[in-house]
């Protein structure tokens, strides 16, 4: 009886825990052949100049165009410092004032769920107009943070490329990156994190360099990952030890001896470190205090009874306010920086 309470109880979990897939990489490789010079923009927009950007925009969006160019111009530098490697020649910014636009302007077609796309080939980000975006989407200026480093990136990786040897930047860098900087993290890292702890467990540093599985589920997993490791190493080793990797990284140093170079230690103990400091932390109890989760466990209490069930959730919800607790620190530590200030966030878009 109790073992089949137990997989009764790890299915329910499973059910009621998987998140959305609200992260997917939004960087653009070049394909093999050349890209195409991006497509003529409409007759009419406007262009604002900036030091740092070039944004191109329907006339009706000219302010947000000007605000998106401030802070480019801005935060540029400061992305660029964080990854110790230089953010290169001029950026180009198209706001495109609806959907057909962000598909058809762009050198080819991005999956219909992007948000925003960077071509670090072409130092070209594509973005929608706040009116054209959903009510739920992230800030636009955070969006843009977002696909400033993964051209920054993009560009240092170049740099170091050869014809022979051209260099990629891996994936959980990547993304791990752009959702740390942009201040993207926060407790939907934490809840796919302790997901992957119920499943088939948390993926290694080597099998994360390897590239993101197919498995939406653990692919969820590996984005999450990504940002924690990366919040970790800045935190842990520190931000200067983050740039020396990035930059050994941009010139082709492999994994193993990039971490040693920055860190002293060995991709074997990053990751012991790292995964154990995860296991040891109150991310297991994530999914029992979410209220969808409740109220599938008090389901199954219905189904079974007993009062040593009745017992255990009121000892469990009685320990929640001491996991909050230690939920919140964790966030802190993984945010690392303060949020953007209220001038900077963009607005939730409103319906047309």
């Amino acid at each position: 009886m109790a073992s089949t309470l137990h997989r009764l109880f790890l299915l329910w979990i499973w059910i009621f825990l998987a998140p959305a897939w609200a992260g997917s990489p939004s960087f653009q490789a070049a394909p093999a052949t050349t890209l195409p010079p991006p497509p003529e923009l409409p007759e009419g927009w406007i262009s604002v100049r900036g030091l740092q950007v070039t944004v191109h925009a329907d006339p009706r969006d000219r302010a947000t165009a000007q605000r998106l160019q401030q802070h480019a111009d801005a935060e540029s530098p400061r992305l660029a410092d964080a990854l110790g490697v230089p953010a290169g020649p001029r950026m180009v910014i198209v706001l495109s004032p609806d959907q057909e636009h962000f598909m058809e302007l762009q050198p080819h077609a991005p999956p219909s769920w992007a948000d925003g796309t960077a071509w670090p080939s072409t130092g070209h980000i594509y973005l929608r107009a706040p009116r054209s975006r959903r009510g739920d989407a992230a800030p636009l200026i955070q969006v843009l943070e977002h696909e400033l480093v993964h051209i920054i990136l993009g560009r240092a990786f170049a740099a170091g490329s050869t014809p022979e040897e051209p260099l990629r930047v891996p994936a959980w860098l990547q993304e791990g990156a752009a959702q740390v900087l942009a201040k993207e993290v926060g407790p939907e890292v934490t809840r796919r994190i302790a997901s992957g702890s119920f499943g088939s467990g948390l993926l290694s540093l080597e099998e994360l360099h390897r590239g993101f599985p197919d498995n939406a589920v653990r692919a969820r997993l590996a984005y999450a990952q990504s940002a924690d490791f990366v919040a970790w190493m800045r935190t842990e080793h520190g931000e200067e030890a983050f740039r020396a990797f990035v930059r050994a990284s941009a010139r082709g140093t492999p994994l193993g001896a990039a971490l040693r170079g920055a860190t002293g230690q060995s991709l074997d103990q990053l990751d012991r470190a790292w995964r154990a400091r995860l296991a040891q932390s109150p991310l297991w109890f994530v999914p029992l205090v979410s209220d969808t989760m409740l109220f599938g466990f008090a389901g199954l209490m219905l189904i079974f009874g007993g009062r040593g069930v009745l017992r255990r959730r009121r000892e469990r919800l009685a320990a929640m306010e001491v996991e909050e607790a230690a939920r919140e620190r964790l966030y802190a530590a993984l945010q690392a920086q303060e949020d953007p200030p209220p001038d900077l966030t963009w607005p939730h878009p409103q319906s047309d």
